[in-house]
């Protein structure tokens, strides 16, 4: 049976305006949880200043995520973005497994 979910990409602004994905968020909508996928290839299009401030916020996307419902960690995330690390209007997909659609969102964000 599909399951509705909504898909984001969290995004981290470079130097010179381009948009770099770090993680793909879905939320579950019936279960009301966010699962995230973040990309394991930081260094390859960051500096390391940048992976410093990334990664941490991250890790602690992930930690909320597995202790608040999904609405209130996207409520709480939107109230604290900024101009460095944006998310992506959310789009409307359906799935039956949530692993399977996370890992092709995640090769279409993040593979080049």
């Amino acid at each position: 049976m599909d399951q509705p979910a909504d898909i984001m990409v969290l995004q981290f602004a470079q130097p010179g305006g381009r948009m770099w994905p770090i993680a793909v968020l879905a939320l579950d909508l019936r279960a009301d949880r966010l699962y995230i996928r973040s990309r394991q290839d930081f260094c390859l299009g960051m500096a390391l200043d940048d992976v410093e401030v990334v990664a941490p916020y991250i890790a602690q996307l992930i930690n909320e995520a597995g202790e608040m419902s999904g609405q209130s960690v996207l409520e709480a995330l939107e109230e604290r973005l900024s101009n460095t690390i944006r998310i992506t209007e959310r789009t409307r997909i359906y799935f039956d497994d949530m692993t399977q659609t996370l890992d092709a969102l995640s090769r279409d964000e993040f593979e080049p």
